[in-house]
């Protein structure tokens, strides 16, 4: 067997092992703890990272004796300060976040992106990301090209048909950065152009349109055999399996898509904005 490729995987084998020397299954496990079965297996294979709550309910289920319980905790936050740490492993030239994202996009059939900000990066041209990149970047560690690329390479899954891409986006990501008209004109121009694909639907939350709830952060739903919502923080990524989390997203989701502009209305929004933006890059 191979040596594991990063600490949440470490943990993930760790706590799969205590959990079989406890003589349990992974059903009966869940029943035991506030965490699904699936929950549980995402955790065992490295796919997702436990809280030290939840490893430490884990340790009391399965008997840890005091050594055992300590030695996992150490682990989570070690894992933890890896996640923290994603942003700087772009910087060493690699591009794992872009390769993780893509992997999650393959195994969804259904990928629900809300936006209040930027374009999401599977609607982005080469000069909006180049753009853009450098302004998440807070700590100036990464490989800014290959991000790009990469990111770039990834909007091939919005032309083959397998999978299906919503996009809701607030109105305020059609007026940023107002600095750059021409290239957030050739942007809105871009989206227009990829929302008659047959696997793409965007809609547009107008300003001022009434909602109950709006959240101050993006987030995207991946909807497959073990749903998850994903959430980009400024720290590092946040992941959600619980059902109740899930539904939590799932419905704010689709109260503020039933407030937005879809199809040709969308469109005749998004093309008006980018009207007014190369009348103003005109006039530069």
């Amino acid at each position: 067997m191979s040596a594991p490729k990063s600490r949440r995987e470490q943990l993930g084998l760790e706590l799969e092992h205590l959990r079989r020397l406890a003589g349990l299954s992974g059903r009966a496990l869940a029943d035991m703890l506030p965490i699904s079965q699936s929950t549980i297996s995402r955790i065992e294979s490295g796919k997702a990272l436990p809280t030290r709550d939840e490893v430490g309910v884990w340790a009391d289920a399965t008997g840890a004796n005091a050594p055992t319980r300590e030695r996992l905790l150490t682990l989570v936050e070690a894992a933890l300060r890896e996640e923290a740490s994603w942003r700087g492993k772009l910087g060493e030239g690699r591009t794992h976040l872009q390769d993780e994202i893509r992997a999650r996009e393959t195994a969804a059939h259904t990928v629900r992106n809300f936006q209040p900000t930027v374009v999401p990066g599977l609607l982005q041209t080469p000069e909006y990301a180049h753009y853009v990149i450098p302004r998440a970047d807070i700590e100036n560690v990464m490989d800014r090209a290959a991000a790009a690329a990469a990111r770039l390479q990834r909007q091939q899954s919005l032309f083959n048909g397998e999978r299906r891409f919503e996009f809701l986006l607030s109105e305020a990501v059609l007026h940023w950065p107002r600095s750059h008209p021409e290239v957030l004109a050739a942007q809105l121009e871009r989206i227009v152009t990829l929302a008659p694909l047959k696997a793409v639907n965007i809609a547009v939350l107008p300003l001022g349109e009434p909602v109950d709830a709006v959240p101050w952060n993006n987030f995207v739903i991946y909807e497959g055999d073990e749903p998850f919502v994903s959430i980009e923080l400024v720290h590092r990524p946040e992941t959600l399996t619980e059902s109740p989390q899930i539904d939590l997203y799932r419905r704010l989701y689709d109260q503020m898509w039933q407030r937005a502009a879809t199809g040709s209305k969308a469109a005749a929004l998004i093309q008006r904005v980018a009207a007014e933006l190369r009348g103003l890059s005109s006039c530069r």
